[in-house]
């Protein structure tokens, strides 16, 4: 039986050490370990609350958002036409900027290290312990092994580049299976000292990194990471993956729709938004879709972290103390990227001009002296273009290493 942290109904308890015995039915409802800030409150309350919640972080990240679809344009060089010869010329100096920094911040998975903190060589217990756990955790994070934290992280950072915000969220998968003690009897006299206990033996566990996509990551408004309240991821499922997870009652009526303004586009499946919500104010996780009048799911510090949130400080470009929200690098320099886009596009400009037959009054056999022999004969406006070309391309060259440098910065560490 295979457990993750977002598989279980209201009330139910994703702790294996639980005192509970196996079998026992857990009562739908039941909030004996849901703390007093939220025990009594109906999943429509909750869901009240997570309305007002996320309709105002989705106010505060309405700017970043729209900005952040304009930059993504803007790497990719989205334009219709662009190879037309009346078209504007862009040199995308942008996109090869974030080509070499994605290689530079990372190239491959970080290689582990554990080692003893007081550095004592008579202490071989330590020593060996380091030895094994640097081990297990190299391998989990190879390229070889059957980890995501190499492509997530490339992802994560890809994204940091481009809008300003990269993020990851990691999971808890646990394996159980029920086992039971053998009795314990007195070998002289056969009695039985102990019965068999039957208990929930883990067989197997994995933590897997997910990668966020940059507008489904959302958190409280704040002006620093450290006032952030609450956390959240938006992920996009269909009715059956719905009753999959939130059971009959709740996924059949959860409303879903082809939406354009999210998810994968061209989609032939309608799909709903789900909000996976972690609260630091009252400990607990939450399921909630935008516009529904009930809370899908909730449950309380499912993984029992020391932060509590299951994601780490995301990778945030130029944000203030001021106001805790991303502002992408392009954006400080986006006059020296206009700048260069200003100038490409008359460099196109005067060379399609420089061209002897687009001038008036003058055609291409006048230049012909003798057959097979061309005399190029310079006029006076076809000087001025070719050394127009020339100064530009002088200011192209330092203006060039000047943008570059200005763009190199190492993000947040995950």
């Amino acid at each position: 039986m295979a457990i993750t942290s977002s598989e279980t109904a209201y009330g139910s308890d994703p702790d294996p050490s639980t005192t509970k015995a196996v079998g026992e039915p857990v009562k739908p409802g039941d909030q004996s370990k849901v703390p007093e800030e939220v025990r009594g409150k109906s999943p429509a309350e909750m869901a009240q609350r997570w309305e007002k919640e996320l309709t105002a972080a989705k106010r505060e990240l309405s700017k970043f958002h729209g900005t952040g679809k304009k930059l993504v344009s803007r790497y990719l060089d989205e334009r219709d036409g662009a190879a037309d010869d009346t078209a504007e010329a862009k040199f995308n100096l942008f996109w090869s900027n974030i080509e070499v920094l994605k290689a530079s911040l990372y190239a491959k998975p970080p290689d582990v290290d554990v080692s003893n903190s007081y550095k004592d060589s008579e202490d071989d217990v330590s020593r060996v312990a380091g030895n094994i756990l640097q081990r297990m955790l190299n391998h989990d994070i190879e390229d070889g092994d059957e980890s995501t934290y190499p492509d997530i992280t490339k992802q994560a950072v890809g994204d940091y580049l481009v809008v300003g915000l990269g993020q990851v969220w990691y999971r808890y998968e646990v394996e159980t299976r029920e086992n039971e003690t053998e009795a314990v009897t007195d070998p002289q006299t056969g009695v039985t000292l102990a019965e068999p206990i039957k208990y929930e033996a883990i067989v197997g566990e994995d933590a897997p990194a997910d990668y966020v996509y940059w507008e489904d990551f959302w958190w409280s408004p704040a002006r620093v990471w450290q006032d952030v309240r609450w956390v959240a991821r938006r992920v996009y499922m269909n009715r059956e993956e719905l009753i999959a997870r939130f059971g009959p009652k709740i996924g059949k009526v959860i409303p879903v729709t082809k939406s354009k303004s999210g998810g994968v586009q061209n989609d032939p499946w309608e799909k709903a938004g789900v909000f996976e919500i972690w609260d630091k104010t009252t400990q607990c996780a939450y399921w909630h879709v935008l516009g529904f009048d009930l809370i899908c799911d909730y449950k309380p510090d499912p993984l029992k972290l020391r932060g509590f949130f299951p994601c780490p400080p995301p990778m945030i470009a130029n944000a203030a103390t001021s106001k805790y929200m991303p502002r992408g690098d392009y954006l400080l320099a986006q006059d020296q990227y206009q700048q260069i886009d200003e100038l490409t596009t008359r460099l196109k400009y005067l060379t399609l001009c420089s061209n002897t037959k687009n001038y008036a009054g003058l055609e291409p056999t006048s230049f012909r002296s003798k057959p097979g022999k061309t005399d190029f004969v310079m006029t006076q406006n076809m000087r001025t273009s070719v050394n127009a070309i020339a100064r530009l391309k002088i200011w192209g060259r330092s203006a060039n290493p000047c943008l570059i440098t200005t763009s190199k910065r190492p993000p947040w560490p995950i």
